[in-house]
């Protein structure tokens, strides 16, 4: 197999031997797209088969795997339709019908490894990722790997494991680095390598070959005598160990350059002999530098002599031990470092270090993140249980402790007056030394127009250089900044409830001072605080003003205003007018919250109650009456409702009770009155009735007779002159004769239909269904529409005060018809349903609306109603806009209750 290095891709591996098998620990996706994208295309690039086993799509899919590499790699999609690189995924891969089969695993290793070196690759590139694997696969798999392990060495291969950190415990890991030759891992961005078995093989492979070597040496010198074909086969047992001492070096060679770790060798006098890529990557100098200008590296990175001695005599020592220095790069930067030393048996030592400035910068920060949050919670423990009088006292004292912690010279508290546009310092801390600020309050809009105006939309104002960092609108400010000498500010609005209510603020006027994003979000809690507690006061005291208001208003009131706790077993208020409407003192209603309900009538007591018990969560409306001590009784409506804390949690019932007994009589005589009306109503509609009878019969009978014996006698002369007479007197009378007998028909005809529209006698004749009937034909004979009867009732037991009334109900809807429905049809039925007489009136006209039957209410529908009404019927009017009106007429038969319902 070729010795050849690989490129892997991965600056922290650099280039590796073929039978590489190593491990790569991650901890977010994207770690391991940043690992294996670059991985994968050093091999396509190196003409290597490409074999990528994802894990599961519940961290990466295939296709996002693909859209990667197609990022990367220009000419990604020509290398997936000429098959140099698969992408698959891991439960296809690991499982057969979902079951581990780390044999079969294994035989696709080896397959895949043929197929490609049978197609003229160099060899296989290949990563599979272990997201997928559970607690119960994991010996199996860990012995899988070191199976992997063993037979990857010797074979074309470069094998990359991909391992969770999330789901890898201590032990995990343990397994891991023992079965891959060395470890990488990435967290947070950076790279870590953990000196694996295979360098320390290395090592130790080294030392026992050379003292082989020096053995074999001492045999073959003891040895000249044996025979030349000896003699050649020690020959070449050497060749082949020194070839392996070369890979060795090698193999040392590369980890040295490419360790993400700085490695240099110092001689006994203190020069540099040796540094790798990394210490000149970092540091700035390279080897070839401090040889040819004979720098004393030691003076570049450590300038001061103090402290450069005590890191030579840390270099001196060589104690194996690691220490963290300050240490100046080429470019003038101070960075942290860590190293470590030993010595070797030359007096050589070796450094091996790292630049830890990010570690240390995220100390330092994770260091004042965690000051800061205990002081966040003393502060808060602090305003949790104020009284409102103490707010004040405890804004000051925290803001001195926040200007001497974040070391600034000065903190304010502002906040909005009652006109919410004017912002005011309320509170202030100025350290010693500098100028306070005149006693609160101060307006801010008149100094710091600008800022005023920043805050009030809630944008937070930072500057860390002052003038350099403000705009040119703040020119008020600056010209402030420049009269005090301020060099940084930063001022934060603080919201509640979607709004900015108040702003804290800090200036530093001594030195430049950064804000970064975290501390703001931090002093906006601060602020959140303070605001909150700022709040509360200003809450407590509308709610004392509230409560005053409350007290006058309920006290002023004729209605009974009550409050009592959730369960009713306590009134926690009554106002004055209980006094006055109860006649019971408000201090007995205390002593006693029942006896509210014990003054309730009787009769009315049980439902009262029963509504409050069930619907005190809802709210109710009841009305009841109330015993009065002396004996009279008091009508009264009473509303109650819920009232719930900001939770939704209800835990107060309050009500107002209304005294309408002088409305209750209102209505009483009101009802008296309309009775009266209506009776009168009555009297006078049968009145009229009874008139126009006797009007029909007095024209039917007498005037009809009248005219009846006219024409008898004008027949008789007719008949007389019908004898030979005189030809042309003949013919006048014979003229005049017929001219009176046509008379006398109309006569008749119209005596007989003004009778019929007075009152019909076939309603008193033949009865209601027979004059219903009749009066349809009538109606259809007069106007061309269809009247459609439908009928099974011979007699219908109404009284003739009922008939009456139906028929004139009937008669005004045939008229109405005609005048407003633009109908062809109208369907009559009579019906018996339950002991009512059902007249059913139904058209195809246009509809009647509501409003057109609110304007009608004082005619023909509200005389049709009132008849409805006074017989104990009811009528139901219905309208559908483009299929007709539907008129509905109830009437109880005879001997049933009479129904009466307030329809109209």
């Amino acid at each position: 197999m070729a010795s050849a290095f690989r490129k892997t891709g991965i600056s922290v591996v650099g280039d590796v031997p073929w039978g590489t098998h190593f491990c790569h620990f991650y901890e977010t996706k994207q770690d391991l797209l940043d690992t294996l994208v670059p991985y994968f295309k050093a091999g396509l690039e190196s003409k290597e088969y490409c074999l990528w086993v994802i894990s599961d799509s519940e961290l990466i899919t295939v296709e996002e795997a693909k859209g990667a590499l197609a990022q990367a790699v220009p000419d990604f999609g020509r290398h997936l339709a000429a098959g140099n690189i698969e992408v698959l995924n891991g439960r296809d891969w690991y499982f057969e019908k979902n079951v581990l089969n780390l044999e079969r695993v294994k035989n696709a290793w080896d397959a895949r490894l043929k197929r490609a070196l049978a197609r003229g690759y160099d060899g296989l590139r290949a990563s599979g990722d272990t997201f997928w694997l559970a607690e119960k696969d994991w010996k199996d798999f860990f012995a899988y790997e070191k199976q992997v392990n063993d037979w990857v060495t010797a074979q074309p291969m470069t094998v990359l494991c991909t391992y969770p950190l999330a789901k890898s415990g201590a032990a995990a890991v343990l397994d891991v680095v023992q079965a891959h030759q060395f470890v990488i891992a990435r967290r947070q961005g950076e790279w870590e390598v953990v000196e694996t078995p295979e360098l320390k093989q290395a090592k130790a492979e080294i030392s026992r070959l050379n003292e082989a070597l020096e053995q074999r040496v001492i045999d073959r010198t003891n040895e000249l005598g044996v025979a030349n074909e000896e003699l050649r086969k020690e020959i070449t047992e050497r060749k082949q160990a020194e070839d392996e001492l070369r890979r060795q070096k090698e193999i040392l060679q590369k980890i040295f350059d490419h360790i993400p770790v700085m490695i240099n060798f110092v001689e006994a006098d203190g020069h540099i002999k040796l540094v790798n890529r990394e210490w000149e990557r970092t540091l700035g100098w390279s080897l070839e530098e401090i040889r040819q200008q004979n720098l004393d590296i030691f003076a570049e990175c450590y300038p001061d002599p103090q402290y450069r001695q005590e890191v030579l005599k840390f270099v001196a020592e060589a104690k194996g031990k690691w220490a963290d220095f300050k240490t100046r790069v080429r470019d003038g930067r101070v960075i942290d470092t860590t190293f470590v030393r030993v010595h070797l048996s030359d007096g050589t030592s070796i450094g091996i270090g790292k630049d830890i400035t990010e570690r240390k910068q995220a100390e330092e920060a994770l260091d004042e993140r965690l000051r800061f949050e205990t002081l966040l919670t003393e502060l808060s423990a602090a305003f949790a249980n104020l009284t409102t009088n103490e707010v004040d006292l405890e804004i000051d004292k925290w803001l001195q402790t926040l200007a001497e912690f974040l070391g600034v010279d000065r903190a304010s508290f502002f906040q909005f007056g009652e006109d919410w546009t004017t912002l005011y310092r309320s509170h202030s801390y100025t350290v010693p030394g500098i100028e306070p600020l005149p006693p609160p309050p101060i307006g801010m809009k008149e100094q710091f127009p600008w800022i005023t105006d920043q805050l009030r939309r809630g944008v937070i104002v930072k500057w860390s250089r002052i003038p350099d960092d403000m705009p040119e609108e703040a020119a008020k400010e600056k010209e402030y900044a420049a009269k005090l000498g301020v060099k940084s500010g930063l001022n934060i609005p603080v919201l509640m409830g979607g709004s900015v209510i108040c702003a804290i603020t800090f200036t530093s006027i001594i030195t430049y001072h950064d804000w970064p994003d975290a501390m703001v979000a931090r002093l906006r809690l601060v602020g959140e605080i303070f605001a909150a507690a700022v709040e509360r006061k200003r809450a407590e005291a509308a709610l004392r003003k509230s409560e005053e208001q409350f007290r006058q208003m309920a006290e002023n009131i004729r209605e009974v205003f009550w409050l009592t706790t959730a369960d009713l077993s306590k009134m926690l208020y009554i106002s004055p007018a209980y006094e006055a409407v109860w006649g019971q003192s408000r201090e007995s209603l205390y002593r006693e919250p029942r006896s509210f309900f014990a003054a309730i009538h009787p009769e009315d007591r049980p439902n009262v109650v029963a509504i409050v018990e069930r619907d005190r969560e809802q709210g109710f409306e009841v009305e009841y009456r109330v015993v009065r001590p002396e004996g009279s009784i008091r009508h009264i409506r009473d509303r109650g409702f819920p009232i719930r804390d900001e939770s939704g949690r209800f835990y107060r019932v309050a009500g107002i009770a209304e005294d309408i007994t002088e409305r209750k009589r209102a209505e009483e005589k009101l009802k008296t009155t309309s009775e009266q009306l209506r009776a009168l109503t009555a009297r006078l509609r049968s009145a009229r009735e009874e008139e126009s009878i006797r009007i029909a019969r007095e024209i039917h009978d007498e005037l009809g007779s009248m005219l009846t014996s006219l024409k008898w006698d004008l027949e008789e002369i007719q008949k007389t002159l019908s004898t030979p007479v005189d030809q042309s007197q003949l013919a006048a009378v014979r003229e005049k004769l017929s001219a009176l007998m046509n008379l006398d028909d109309k006569a008749i005809s119209a005596l007989r239909r003004i009778a019929s529209d007075l009152r019909p006698s076939v309603l008193d004749d033949l009865g209601l269904v027979a004059a219903i009937e009749w009066q349809a034909q009538q109606f259809q004979a007069r106007t061309g529409i269809v009247c459609v009867w439908d009928c099974s009732l011979e007699k219908v037991e109404l009284t003739e005060e009922q008939s009456t009334a139906v028929f004139r109900i009937f008669q005004e809807t045939l008229t109405n018809i005609l005048r407003h429905a633009q109908a062809t049809r109208v369907d009559i039925k009579l019906k018996k349903d339950d002991n009512y007489f059902v007249l059913s009136i139904s058209d195809d006209g246009k509809g009647i609306t509501e409003q057109e039957k609110s304007e009608q209410q004082s005619l023909g529908i509200l005389g049709m109603r009132e008849r409805a009404y006074l017989i104990g019927g009811e009528i139901d009017i219905q309208g559908v806009a483009g299929k007709g009106t539907v008129v509905i007429v109830r009437v109880p038969l005879s001997g049933q209750e009479r129904v009466l319902k307030a329809t109209r």
